[in-house]
């Protein structure tokens, strides 16, 4: 899992930028990068309960467009900020 999160100066993850063209969920004019630094492993029940708990926001629509994972995951083999662990994984 990788979050998004809003790009500003103290945002160490530029390497995906997304905007509202990219995925509806996206505010327009505010730029988002994909926070491959932030890569976390977790099982859908743990996933699911922090939603619950409101400790993560699940994202509206649910499903990204198809463009819009393949522009993440060809950034993400790139990364610098994507662990190895997390590159074998794609």
């Amino acid at each position: 899992m990788v979050n998004l999160t809003t790009l500003d100066d103290e945002c160490p993850d530029d390497e995906c930028i997304l905007n509202e063209t990219h995925y509806a969920w996206i505010k327009p004019n505010h730029p988002t990068a994909v926070a491959f630094s932030r890569f976390r492993i977790w099982n859908v029940a743990r996933l699911s309960a922090a939603i619950g708990l409101k400790l993560v926001t699940a994202a509206h629509p649910k499903s990204l467009p198809a463009a819009t994972m393949a522009k993440i995951t060809a950034d993400a083999k790139a990364s610098r900020e994507l662990s190895g662990k997390a590159k074998r994984m794609l």
